[in-house]
């Protein structure tokens, strides 16, 4: 059973349902591209999930480190936490078009910015929001 937006409105779904949707070429617009693990001990991190799933990283600098792009699932990467005493955080990156515009829809709708829009060396765009639960939710806007 899973959740699903249409205009605005939740209805829900079955795994079958869903299956079935992919299969007629239907799909979501805005689609999960990036997860992240972040905390203090980025080596501890590493280490642990390295072991737990098998995975392989690529040190990108000294803090963070990344999982190549797997032929199927997505790709993602562990690291230090940027700000000293921050606890971290486990999320995921959605892509959009306008990331600007999607933060601030997050804080219309009860979120609060985490992480402000930050350009990587790439133009690639990123900013955190926190779901009004709390959960961090990580956007994407790829380079122009």
């Amino acid at each position: 059973m899973g959740i699903t937006m249409d205009n605005n409105h939740a209805s829900t779904t079955t795994s079958a349902e869903r299956c079935e949707d992919r299969e007629r070429g239907e799909d979501i617009k805005n689609r999960v591209v990036w997860f992240e693990i972040l905390g203090q001990d980025d080596a501890r991190l590493r280490a642990f999930f390295g072991e737990l799933f098998d995975w392989r990283f690529t040190e990108t600098h000294q803090d963070y480190s990344m999982i190549p792009e797997p032929p199927t699932g997505i790709a993602g990467g562990v690291g230090k936490t940027s700000k000293e005493g921050c606890r971290g955080w486990a999320t995921f990156y959605v892509q959009v078009q306008d990331i600007d515009a999607s933060l601030a829809r997050a804080g219309t709708l009860g979120g609060s910015t985490v992480m402000p829009v930050m350009t990587l060396p790439d133009g690639m765009r990123i900013a955190v929001f926190a779901d009004p639960e709390g959960h961090p939710v990580g956007l994407v806007q790829r380079a122009a």
